[in-house]
């Protein structure tokens, strides 16, 4: 099982200066919107959150739409999101790959910056060891 990132990109603010950065993936056959950063400094949460959440904030709402529309779609109102093993766990990274002795867990930060985690399969704590296991 993988996360597939579909696009990484910005959109203007309505309000203020600068940009929202945003990344779309693909996980389980379902939409995600993830936001990475705000230009400006302002505030935002970098939880996970499916298109369906979004979609139901919108619903039959006109132009423009502003940010706090989109409350009810956070879980929480921090960067405190859903953890494995829980079922509404969506993981940050783009993929594991199984190895014979390590898991390599790889995370696309931005287009010109990827980080790599070598996990090796003995004297690792069993929660991510089942994490790999899970989506590798």
């Amino acid at each position: 099982m993988k996360v597939q990132s579909l696009k990484s990109s910005t959109a203007q603010k309505l309000r203020g200066n600068g940009l929202i950065h945003y990344r779309l993936i693909i996980h389980n056959k379902k939409l995600y919107l993830v936001l990475q950063k705000n230009d400006d400094g302002g505030h935002f949460s970098n939880e996970i959150v499916s298109y369906e959440r979004i979609s139901e904030c919108v619903e039959g709402l006109e132009e423009p739409v502003f940010s706090r529309v989109f409350r009810s779609a956070f879980d929480s109102k921090s960067t405190n999101n859903a953890v494995f093993p829980h079922e509404d766990f969506a993981p940050s990274f783009e993929f594991i790959e199984e190895h014979h002795d390590f898991y390599e867990m790889v995370f696309v930060l931005t287009d010109d910056n990827t980080t790599v985690f070598i996990i090796p399969k003995e004297k690792v704590d069993p929660l991510l060891l089942s994490l790999c296991q899970e989506f590798s």
